[in-house]
């Protein structure tokens, strides 16, 4: 019986804690030029959950990228696509991508 109340307990103590880390979100996406540039743009993720975003490289301009106004770092730029990482928080978000040093339309 004692057994069965601390089982209980726990699931009760630990249940908000896994409803938590479930949560999906909206990742709104702007960009300041054509978006051809782009092939991997998530629209949602879970909290916690590593987002990755995939570019074309780019000869002629680069890309800064900013969630919620805070900017990214590429996490990947050495081979044939640039990348970018964020963890999801706990709300949607708003990644901007700003073509820089080149030509804009």
């Amino acid at each position: 019986m004692k057994r069965a109340i601390c089982i209980l307990l726990a699931a009760l103590t630990l249940l908000p804690l896994a409803a938590c880390a479930g949560r999906i979100h909206d990742i709104e996406f702007s960009y300041n030029a054509d978006m051809d540039e782009f092939f991997s743009v998530p629209k949602q993720a879970r909290t916690g959950e590593t987002v990755e975003i995939r570019s074309h490289v780019l000869y002629d301009a680069d890309i800064e990228m900013y969630v919620d106004g805070e900017k990214l770092k590429k996490s990947h730029y050495d081979s044939d696509y640039w990348a970018w990482e964020f963890k999801m928080p706990d709300r949607g978000v708003k990644v901007e991508a700003k073509l820089v040093n080149g030509f804009l339309p």
